[in-house]
């Protein structure tokens, strides 16, 4: 029969006197986020377009990392959410097996067709279910509004199927401002959860938008998750424990933040001084030279058709075209 955690702190699982810290390089975001400029400054160029890049990868690396349990670049103490996962286990043990179940999929893709195929910034599945339960965006510079109707895309196009969907919006700060010592950004958070009776399911907005950080500094508040929501629906009955929360306050989302902030101010003020290749040399085991050969740097492609740019195979009409050849098993070998 399940049970409710009573007169000990739930919150217990998320205790902040533990981290782990990890120091491999993490992927890096898609670029496509960029495209849409609604909300932007109008003295934006493409130079400021590669420094939001790298603003948005350091927040990447800090945040989004963090919340999906990935390796961060720098090592440095990160919360997330398998942390917290683990810890409400510690706290009760008869949640391990479905614990064991949960599994953080990145950027893995996943949609019913080809009208709808999906890579999340990060998601939470639960083995032997092909559609993830939680659903991580973060959105950069892309409006409130846009970034709103993606969200809403993965609760719509499979409906019932995803169990939530976070969304972290980091605010885009405008050029002249960010160039400034005291810029800082902004973030909010918003919550989807979906709930399925019958034939209706019903989409709940349960955070709305709601501040985290601003000038610089935390807000009070936390962001409450239920254990609920990473487990698939069929599998919920099952549960030992119910109405299990797992909290993470909105001082660790904003460190997160920070310290983005201050990687990329010191990479800002100390860049590294260009070092252009001139030749690439062979070495054997010994010290001694192989071979060296003059460096020469492959033309960029041209923007806008990248067909012309491919080389074509042509085939002479005088040579008869090739039948597949068989191997010994009798499998088709392309040719």
């Amino acid at each position: 029969m399940a049970s409710t955690p009573g007169s000990r702190s739930s919150s217990g699982a998320c205790d902040r006197d533990k981290q782990t810290i990890h120091s491999i390089l993490p992927p890096s975001p898609s670029t496509g986020r960029f495209t849409d400029r609604s909300g932007s400054d109008p003295d934006r160029d493409s130079d400021s377009d590669n420094n939001d890049r790298d603003e948005v990868t350091l927040a990447y690396q800090t945040i989004w990392d963090s919340f999906c349990g990935l390796p961060t670049r720098d090592a440095y103490p990160a919360f997330s959410l398998p942390d917290k996962l683990d810890r409400a286990v510690a706290e009760y043990p008869s949640l391990q097996r479905f614990r064991d179940r949960i599994q953080s999929g990145a950027h893995t893709s996943f949609g019913d067709s080809a009208q709808f195929t999906k890579s999340p910034d990060g998601q939470f599945s639960y083995d032997g279910v092909p559609h993830p339960q939680l659903v991580i965006e973060i959105a950069y510079s892309e409006g409130e509004r846009r970034a709103t109707e993606k969200s809403h895309e993965y609760l719509t196009e499979v409906p019932g199927k995803v169990n939530g969907v976070l969304l972290v919006d980091i605010h885009y700060v405008p050029k002249t401002k960010r160039r400034t010592q005291t810029y800082s950004h902004s973030a909010s958070l918003s919550l989807w959860t979906t709930a399925k009776l019958g034939g209706v399911v019903t989409i709940q907005r349960t955070v709305n938008a709601a501040s985290f950080r601003h000038a610089g500094q935390a807000l009070a508040g936390e962001l409450v998750l239920p254990f609920e929501i990473f487990i698939s629906a069929d599998q919920r009955d099952r549960l030992p424990v119910r109405n299990l929360k797992l909290h993470l306050s909105y001082g660790i989302l904003s460190d997160f933040i920070t310290r983005a902030e201050q990687r990329q101010s010191l990479a800002d003020a100390t860049p590294s001084p260009p070092s252009p290749v001139e030749k690439i040399k062979f070495v054997d085991e010994h010290g001694d030279v192989m071979s060296e050969t003059a460096y020469v740097p492959r033309a960029k492609r041209r923007e806008g058709n990248p067909q012309l740019d491919i080389p074509r195979r042509t085939r002479s009409m005088s040579r008869p075209r090739r039948s597949p050849r068989l191997h010994s098993t009798g499998n088709v070998r392309d040719t």
